[in-house]
Formats: C-alpha cells, structure tokens, sequence
C-alpha cells in the first residue's frame, strides 16, 4: 500500500494506492485521483534512479516499468485509449 506524507503539514493518508518496488529503487505506483467531479483519474508514477545515461529520454530509461504497469493495470483496455 502506499501512503502519502504532505511535505508541507506532514500529514499522512493511508491507503493512496498501491506501490510497486525493485531492488534498484525504482518503482510504480498506481494512485487513484479524486479531483474531478465525475468520475475518477487513476495516475500511475514510473520512477528509477539514474546515475550513468542521464541523456537518455525518459520513455527508454523507463521503457521496462511503463511496459510492466500498462500491462498490470490495463487500463488502455478497459479505457479504450
């Protein structure tokens, strides 16, 4: 489970969503949004620390964790996007 810390009160919410992790650091986190008034926005974060091809585009460098998360979740399927 994943829990949010706001960096500016330090309050904690429990229970945001759901986080995947590596031994490397990096990381998916599947989040639901509730900003809108109808309906619900599911954000997904793909993180991973890199040190050595900091040139690299970001699409590349992530290209395993965003692969892994849109097949987990499958939202392009269920969203028909």
């Amino acid at each position: 489970m994943f829990d949010y810390t706001d960096p500016v009160d330090k309050s904690i919410s429990k229970n945001q969503g759901l986080i995947f992790s590596w031994d490397d650091g990096s990381r998916v986190i599947f989040r639901k949004s509730g900003t809108g008034s109808v309906g619900v926005t599911l954000r997904i974060y793909f993180e991973k620390y890199e040190a050595e091809n900091i040139l690299e585009e970001r699409e590349k460098i992530l290209q395993k964790l965003i692969e892994f998360g849109l097949n987990l979740s499958q939202v392009n399927k269920l969203a028909g996007r």
